[in-house]
């Protein structure tokens, strides 16, 4: 759900190590992860700019084909890498962060699997569980992927990776609305559409139904059961490697109320947390919460 536009490159590329600067609330992710060592730091990093590789192919302008081209390429690459077959092109600080953490290629196959759903020129969700699947591979995935890098494990630590990955990728649906329905792309699934009496069917005609509101009303309460449900999964975990998920969780938390605050409809202008506002709930959540 990002906008920039990708080439394809030639050499392949190695993955740059630095902070993020998306339009999904940059500074609440690097926040939450300046506080790790210094090692799982640059690993995180590397993590996030494979997201962000995957995601620009998505979102560039290219052809459908070459976008599923492109995203098979990192397939391949992930699978040489798991195999001891790397190119010598490739990333080394990448391949270094999947073999020294043990990150799982399913988890990063269903990151790119969830790009996919991104790659063609309308998104159309059907139902609920279409837009989980959606939603557990861009975001649940990345979280499972984060967990091994923070240190985090078992049931509680997987639970925790559905519920604040879907948690997360709602409040970034509800804020990305109208931006999403520039590109025809509608993530808030036909069936609850149909089920809040929402007639229209293009993306952005969608926008101004009258029913629409109701529609991202019940969006927002699922994303709030989420937050609950993240919030009992991280009173489970140790404290110290639960930081940085627990950092993410308060600061998108509060972007979902100032929006419900200022109610849920369109058109609205974007939600913003100030800088002093982000570090202030990243040290009380980090230490106090």
């Amino acid at each position: 759900m990002m906008s920039n536009l990708y080439t394809k490159p030639n050499p392949i590329p190695q993955l740059k190590i630095t902070p993020p600067s998306s339009r999904a609330t940059p500074s609440s992710f690097y926040w939450a992860m300046r506080m790790l060592p210094h090692a799982k730091r640059n690993a995180i990093f590397e993590v996030y700019s494979f997201c962000r590789e995957v995601d620009d192919i998505a979102d560039g302008t290219l052809p459908v084909g070459e976008k599923i081209e492109l995203l098979n390429e990192w397939r391949h690459r992930i699978d040489d890498i798991m195999d001891g077959t790397e190119a010598v092109s490739f990333s080394n600080g990448f391949s270094k962060t999947i073999i020294s953490y043990g990150i799982d290629r399913d988890d990063l196959f269903a990151v790119i699997n969830g790009m996919e759903t991104d790659a063609v020129e309308k998104v159309t969700i059907g139902d609920m569980d279409e837009l989980n699947i959606y939603m557990d591979g861009v975001a649940s995935a990345v979280g499972k992927i984060s967990n091994k890098i923070f240190g985090l494990k078992g049931s509680h630590a997987d639970s925790l990776a559905v519920n604040l990955g879907r948690a997360l990728q709602i409040t970034n649906i509800l804020r990305d609305i109208a931006e999403d329905a520039s590109l025809g792309r509608t993530y808030i699934p036909q069936s609850v559409l149909k089920k809040y009496s929402v007639q229209k069917t293009e993306a952005d005609e969608i926008l101004k139904d009258e029913n629409f509101p109701k529609a991202l009303d019940f969006m927002a309460t699922l994303a709030q059961e989420y937050y609950q449900k993240a919030n009992s999964n991280l009173m489970k975990l140790p404290r110290g490697p639960a930081r940085p998920p627990r950092i993410m969780k308060a600061v998108y938390e509060r972007v979902l109320e100032k929006m419900i605050n200022k109610g849920l409809r369109y058109p609205y202008a974007p939600i913003r947390i100030s800088k002093i506002e982000k570090i202030f709930i990243a040290a009380r959540s980090a230490f106090f919460a």
